[in-house]
């Protein structure tokens, strides 16, 4: 075991080679397929669904449109340290409407660091593909201008590679998962997501996809009763590119028991030199949703008119299965 995860240590270092930036969710905590492999079946439960949706910058150009749905489960075949997931994720950006399309299988293997299971080590990985389009009819070019005038309907000489294209995609993770008791927790994890850089092959010139590597930290502490401080960290880097998301959200239980859990979710949240956001959530019963918006406070704001991005998520959990039930024929009495 110690050989394997050495192994596992040597490929996640290796792939550490900085070099297009990624689709990102404020609400990272919400999409943890997303945010990292390793998070795949780390649940109190059975099989956990998860939606989400982003706009971003509707006021600058066209909105940079992210969506995306997970379905995960824990105990896969009976076996409790094994998680397996599948992720969709799609997202539309700007006037060429260049968009990306990723479907993945997920996997994950918890390690007991301790007897008593509160401290877990858990690797995990995704494999699939990228579908890449766009759309070169929303181009225009300076061969379509006559004598100081725009035609927007005359061809245009300039050429293209292809509309379309895939490429295997690959990502990679680990994490640690510390819960000593039912309202404290801590998770913590570092992950490498386009580990083969995959080619756009829709450019003229030769367009990879940047390695992006990224560490996220989430913990959970009960601080009266009915009231939980939620923290929480993300750092990414992917080429040239930084972000540093920091933020606490609190709790506040309203009903915890079963079938009739009740609670609230709120919190402020900072995207280093970039925006103010504040999330709001419920939750209701097996469901929770989520909202968030963001006040950009970049030099982009003199374009965006300090409109940045908003968010909303939902996720519903099954935590258990009912057993089948076997029906009996109630025999007469007297027989």
């Amino acid at each position: 075991m110690i050989k394997k995860l050495l192994l596992f240590f040597g490929v996640l270092l290796a792939a550490i080679d900085f070099q297009a930036q990624d689709p990102r969710f404020m609400q990272f905590f919400n999409d943890p397929l997303y945010t990292n492999p390793a998070l795949t079946g780390t649940f109190d439960g059975r099989y956990r669904f998860v939606g989400h949706y982003r706009n971003q910058w509707a006021s600058v150009s066209r909105a940079f449109v992210t969506g995306g749905a997970t379905l995960d489960a824990a105990n896969v075949f009976n076996i409790k340290k094994l998680g397996a997931g599948i992720a969709i994720f799609n997202d539309v950006a700007g006037d060429g409407d260049f968009q990306r399309f990723s479907a993945l299988l997920s996997l994950s293997y918890s390690l007991k660091l301790s007897a008593d299971s509160t401290h877990n080590l858990i690797i995990g990985a995704q494999g699939g593909l990228n579908n890449y389009s766009i759309n070169y009819n929303n181009f225009f070019f300076d061969d379509q201008y006559f004598g100081g005038r725009f035609n927007p309907n005359t061809p245009t000489a300039e050429t293209f590679n292809t509309e379309n294209s895939s490429a295997p995609l690959i990502n990679s993770g680990i994490a640690y998962r510390f819960k000593p008791a039912h309202r404290t927790s801590i998770t913590a994890g570092f992950a490498v997501h386009n580990l083969l850089q995959p080619y756009y092959g829709i450019m003229p010139n030769e367009t990879f996809e940047d390695r992006r590597f990224s560490f996220h930290a989430m913990g959970q502490l009960p601080i009266h009763p009915g009231i939980d401080l939620m923290p929480g960290i993300r750092y990414m880097m992917q080429g040239p590119h930084r972000e540093l998301l920091t933020g606490v959200n609190a709790k506040i239980l309203l009903d915890s028991k079963p079938y009739r859990y009740r609670a609230l979710y709120f919190g402020p949240w900072i995207r280093a030199r970039d925006a103010a956001v504040f999330y709001a959530g419920f939750g209701y019963d097996a469901w929770r949703f989520g909202i968030s918006y963001g006040y950009n406070t970049s030099s982009l704001q003199v374009a965006s008119n300090n409109r940045g991005a908003w968010e909303i998520s939902a996720r519903y959990l099954i935590r258990h299965i009912m057993p089948k039930r076997i029906n009996f024929k109630n025999c007469p009495e007297f027989l």
